[in-house]
């Protein structure tokens, strides 16, 4: 019998959370035992017969990223297969402007995103052979999509050349900030069972990952939607065995509780890094936005969380230029960045998105943005430097990511010219900023 080799690339944008479901669908592709078919995934778009783009649609830039990738990958190779999914493709206006105008091969809504290989597979025979999916004997037995079938939520063991694994815990969200348009292209809050991440958790750690981030849309919700919580999921996380350690990628400020925060202090797994996102430190620009929070309560909590983590990391998301905000917002915002010991800032200039109900307040002037980006930005830098600075002379816990370099439990990375055994976790003291890069520490 002819095998047909397909080589395919899997191009993510945006989340983490996009970077566990591309990981997933690699692995699972990559353990089809096909009939006539042989599946690599390579890293070289240009090796590749089909490329799968996952894609992102957080800003408008997210958006154009991904008209301007197909285009790029069509000029490399006029006969590429191109697939898509994710969020970009969930909504409508994009997705019939990728179906009109550009010859999509498949694509893929975040909403079948769970069940993408057994979408795939029939599409592929189509494209070699214009036959019917064909499994071997050894698949028939196989769920193509895993043991999470019954869930729209993609879920598995990800392919990950990586030290640190990002692990999705939840999917979607109900916050419906302002500006957001995730909850139009992800859903409602899900959560992946509890057994079924302690299950995951476990085979991880045996693979011997030492790192793991707990992941999701919105993962202070967890468990809400099963009868449960966050805080239970943690408890049980925090009885595994052997030795790992665990980072949360990003929790809301309100859903921090003193219960799930003592939680925290007392593992001897969770990492000291916070990332909260505050988005606006203006009361009336958090209200137009509908968060659930005051400038107030943000930063007493992270007041309350400085004192009870020693040394502890805490950044956070910025939006500058959300509609109707003037110098007075903006001060605000930069006022309790200083106020509040943030240690660093991710700035993102406010990209109105279609559907959201902040797309028709009036739009500030994009000048504005960018400087106002550009000042928080260089704030940023301030900050994150005075927090290394903080750090020199401490003792840490080093998880060596390569041979060279490591990232310490509070989420500095350091580096050494001493070669080390990636994977392995060793106590050093922090003695000096690298001369060459400004962001990174030495041993």
């Amino acid at each position: 019998m002819k095998i047909n080799t397909v080589n395919i690339y899997i191009k993510t944008l945006g989340c983490k959370v996009n970077l566990f479901d591309s990981n997933v669908i690699a692995s699972r592709l990559k353990e089809l035992r096909l009939e006539g078919i042989d599946i690599d995934i390579v890293n070289d778009y240009k090796k590749a017969q089909c490329i799968i783009i996952n894609t992102c649609s957080v800003t408008h830039n997210a958006e154009k990223e991904v008209f301007y990738l197909i285009r790029h990958y069509r000029k490399e190779n006029p006969q590429v297969r191109i697939v898509l999914t994710g969020c970009a493709v969930s909504i409508d206006e994009v997705r019939q402007r990728l179906q009109q105008d550009y010859g999509i091969d498949l694509l893929v809504l975040n909403q079948d995103k769970s069940r993408f290989v057994s979408i795939f597979i029939p599409k592929l025979y189509s494209w070699i052979n214009s036959i019917d999916q064909k499994l071997s004997i050894d698949n028939k037995e196989l769920n193509l999509d895993g043991s999470n079938y019954h869930s729209d939520i993609l879920f598995g063991e990800g392919l990950s050349d990586r030290q640190r694994y990002f692990l999705k815990i939840q999917d979607g969200c109900n916050a419906m900030c302002s500006y957001c348009i995730i909850p139009y292209t992800r859903g409602r809050a899900r959560s992946v069972d509890e057994d079924l991440v302690i299950d995951q958790i476990k085979k991880i750690v045996d693979r011997g990952i030492k790192e793991i981030v707990l992941t999701g849309i919105h993962v202070g919700r967890y468990g809400t939607d099963r009868g449960s919580s966050l805080l239970n999921l943690l408890k049980k996380i925090n009885q595994i065995k052997p030795y790992f350690r665990y980072r949360i990628s990003s929790i809301e400020i309100n859903e921090l509780s003193d219960d799930l925060l003592s939680c925290l202090k007392d593992s001897p797994y969770f990492c000291p890094h916070f990332h909260i996102p505050m988005q606006s430190g203006s009361d009336k620009i958090l209200s137009l936005m509908n968060r659930k929070y005051t400038r107030s309560e943000f930063k007493d909590r992270i007041f309350q969380i400085k004192s009870e983590f020693e040394n502890v990391n805490i950044g956070t998301d910025i939006i500058v230029g959300f509609p109707t905000e003037d110098e007075t917002d903006f001060k605000d915002s930069q006022n309790l960045i200083e106020d509040s010991g943030l240690n660093y800032l991710h700035v993102f200039p406010y990209s109105p998105r279609y559907g959201t109900r902040s797309y028709k307040m009036p739009d500030i002037n994009q000048n504005e943005k960018v400087k106002r980006a550009k000042i928080l930005r260089e704030l940023s830098a301030k900050l994150y430097e005075a927090y290394l600075d903080q750090n020199i002379g401490t003792t840490v816990e080093l998880l060596w990511e390569t041979e060279h370099e490591a990232c310490s439990k509070n989420y500095i990375h350091v580096l050494d010219d001493k070669k080390h055994l990636p994977g392995s976790v060793e106590m050093a003291v922090l003695k000096e900023k690298d001369p060459s890069c400004s962001t990174y520490l030495r041993i």
